[in-house]
């Protein structure tokens, strides 16, 4: 079982990606990098990590707009694939993508006062 949830999820993450890349036309929408799915062991409920580039702000903004556009997402998915359920779409930026931002603009701040 834990593989076919390993299976949809990369799908998953490959369409998604390609939907927001190809699809979703929001002029405010950030260059959105999809890092990673999460799906529940009975393939109903996802949440989809992403980051971008920009700053918190922009980050917030574009979380915004996703989840404003998961019906759509969700829609175009299910053209896409064929699953028995097309899962509900939560989008969530990946604090670990943030942290390593914040941790790599500290060590370049730290390197440009030596």
């Amino acid at each position: 079982m834990k593989e076919r949830v390993k299976r949809v999820a990369l799908l998953i993450k490959e369409v998604v990606a390609e939907i927001i890349l190809k699809e979703i036309s929001d002029p405010n929408l950030g260059f959105v990098t999809v890092t990673g799915v999460e799906m529940g062991r009975d393939l109903k409920k996802t949440t989809i990590y992403f980051t971008v580039l920009g700053d918190e702000r922009k980050m917030k903004q574009t979380e915004t707009i996703l989840n404003r556009a998961k019906g759509f997402i969700r829609h175009t998915l299910s053209q896409k694939i064929t699953l028995r359920f097309i899962p509900e779409l939560d989008f969530k930026i990946d604090q670990l993508a943030l942290q390593e931002r914040k941790v790599g603009k500290i060590l370049d701040d730290l390197k440009d006062k030596d």
